[in-house]
């Protein structure tokens, strides 16, 4: 049983809202299995699995609307596929969900983790294919109550991530970004969707699985995690949804933020 201690995750997600609007959640996600498993808690608890003609599947309930996507498994695809879907969908909330590798034998393989930092360690190559930022660090401002995320009574660390273009399997490699980053774990997707997400101005949250251990086994490891895994990522990202109110429109409970949200919206003509 998902056992998430979000106090207030609610009101946050409400605030993403209209009075009157819908709440669309962008769920990106790279393994199979954790679309899997977001689907089968979401469906046990109301919600309606719609297939789209495109391959993509969403699901509604009442004022709630998730939609997916494939996150992308290097920069350039993430970069395009979160554009296409933020256009597309118009979402106010982006949960991403894939793999990483730890960048210390101290970090265990299964663990779930939660990026509050992005450093990009090979920027060089990145401005050459022509994907570059001024500064090669982004930083992801979480609502507090994500610092209380939890699973199975595991507390959800946060954690900087190193990214980049390519696979890390090497000792050596491994050492040197970690001592360049001072991150946990690396990957290859981060840096290229909250690129994007920061352009939207758009809230994310962005959940990683330790896959492998980013040394000379690494594809074996990664592998075999695959061949294994049981989509802890879908889950957790579907209890942060289910923490959601409801009825997002209904700001009957919360009379503060009902006002703060008019004061916000511009009166139809």
């Amino acid at each position: 049983m998902i056992k998430l201690l979000i106090l207030t995750l609610g009101i946050h997600l409400l605030i993403l809202t209209s009075v009157n609007g819908k709440l669309t959640i962008l769920y990106q996600f790279a393994l199979p299995d954790d679309l899997d498993s977001l689907r089968a808690k979401l469906s046990e608890s109301g919600f309606e699995t719609i297939q789209k003609s495109t391959g993509l599947i969403s699901f509604t309930r009442q004022d709630t609307k998730v939609v997916t996507s494939r996150l992308g498994s290097n920069p350039y695809q993430a970069t395009y596929l979160a554009t296409a879907s933020i256009l597309r969908e118009e979402p106010q909330l982006v949960i991403t969900a894939g793999p990483c590798g730890a960048l210390s034998e101290d970090v265990e393989i299964g663990s779930a983790l939660i990026v509050t930092e992005v450093v990009v360690h090979d920027m060089a190559t990145l401005a050459n294919q022509g994907l570059s930022q001024p500064d090669k660090q982004l930083t992801v401002d979480l609502p507090p109550d994500f610092s209380n995320l939890s699973f199975e009574g595991q507390t959800v660390p946060a954690v900087t991530v190193a990214s980049g273009s390519a696979f890390v399997a090497g000792t050596d490699a491994r050492a040197r970004i970690a001592r360049r980053t001072g991150a946990s774990v690396v990957d290859m997707n981060s840096f290229g969707s909250l690129y994007v997400f920061a352009q939207f101005d758009l809230a994310s949250l962005n959940l990683r699985v330790v896959s492998d251990q980013a040394g000379e086994n690494a594809s074996e490891e990664f592998q075999s995690f695959v061949e294994s895994y049981d989509g802890k990522l879908g889950k957790i990202a579907a209890g942060i949804i289910l923490e959601n109110p409801l009825s997002p429109s209904d700001l009957s409970p919360y009379p503060a933020l009902k006002e703060l949200i008019e004061k916000k919206t511009p009166e139809k003509q």
